[in-house]
């Protein structure tokens, strides 16, 4: 009895294998990355979809103010590095005007006019991340826009407003937590203000002239819709038919458009010299190709978490 009970405890403290605390070690690691998995995406997903909510909350605004004023928020330039959107010494937003040939030809996308006309390389610069503060929020004060605070007088098409008259009150709700606006770091650019998704990263407004073709002689057939938009050709330099995956572009004439989740837009350019920002190589990591192929894969990959609304 004795000795039989010694060598059940010789067992009882000879403890786990090496063996066993491996195994044990590989399915805690394994449990958690299944966690880690299931807690990414579904942070992917609310971020998504509080993103979404931003988006169409900014949609309803934009519909709402073309319905009272008969027209869109004007875009304001300053996507392109040559333009700022906001003039301090007069005052003046600086907006894209139907007026002028060369504004048209940029709303267009197209560089020239006629059979001469070709694709633009500023036409993926299209959006604005200052029109929808300015004319959905009245974010400029009352020294611009007529009125202190959200709201402002009477818009004009070439981003002046009324001087009397009625006042309107923001068509967006800026106390809503889904609705953040955000201030220039440049403090030497006050006006540079913008509605940022949950990442911080500035939402775009696009707006263009819809045609079905790009004119005589180009070669190229389809509707001329910003890059981030359609689907880009290998090259990145032409849109082909967006109408064929989305009818609505067909008399679509702005978008909405946040980053989502991949935090880029999917109209970026990559070429074979230009690494692109941290976002975007995390992008190229992920998908792990290399050369211009790599470059279209980046785009389609952030244009897949883009969240986008059309309207016309």
């Amino acid at each position: 009895m004795e000795a039989g009970s010694g060598q059940s405890d010789i067992r009882a403290s000879r403890g786990f294998t090496l063996v066993e605390v491996i195994f044990v070690i590989l399915l805690i690691a394994v449990l958690l990355s299944i966690a880690l998995v299931g807690i990414r995406a579904a942070s992917r997903s609310a971020q998504g979809a509080a993103d979404r909510q931003t988006v169409v909350a900014l949609k309803v605004g934009v519909d709402s103010f073309q319905q009272e004023f008969g027209f869109l928020p004007p875009l304001v330039k300053g996507a392109d590095p040559a333009h700022d959107p906001f003039d301090p010494a007069s005052e003046r937003i600086n907006v894209y005007r139907l007026t002028e040939a060369v504004d048209r030809d940029f709303l267009r996308g197209r560089s020239g006019s006629g059979a001469t006309a070709s694709w633009s390389s500023k036409a993926s610069l299209r959006y604005s991340e200052q029109s929808l503060p300015y004319f959905l929020a009245g974010a400029l004060g009352a020294s611009v826009d007529g009125v202190e605070g959200p709201g402002m007088r009477a818009p004009r098409r070439d981003g002046t407003f009324a001087t009397s008259g009625q006042t309107y009150p923001s068509y967006v709700d800026v106390s809503k937590r889904t609705l953040q606006l955000q201030p220039s770091d440049d403090v030497s650019r006050p006006y540079v203000i913008s509605f940022t998704d949950r990442n911080g990263i500035r939402i775009r407004y696009y707006q263009w002239l819809s045609e079905t073709s790009f004119g005589a002689g180009t070669g190229t057939s389809g509707l001329n819709v910003p890059f981030v938009l359609g689907t880009p050709s290998m090259d990145g330099s032409s849109t082909a038919s967006a109408a064929d995956s989305n009818p609505a572009m067909r008399s679509a004439k702005y978008a909405i458009v946040a980053a989502g989740p991949n935090r880029a837009f999917g109209d970026i350019q990559i070429g074979s010299g230009d690494s692109g920002t941290e976002e975007l190589e995390d992008v190229r990591a992920r998908i792990g190709a290399s050369g211009a192929k790599a470059a279209i894969a980046v785009e389609q990959e952030a244009r897949a978490d883009n969240i986008v609304e059309v309207g016309g």
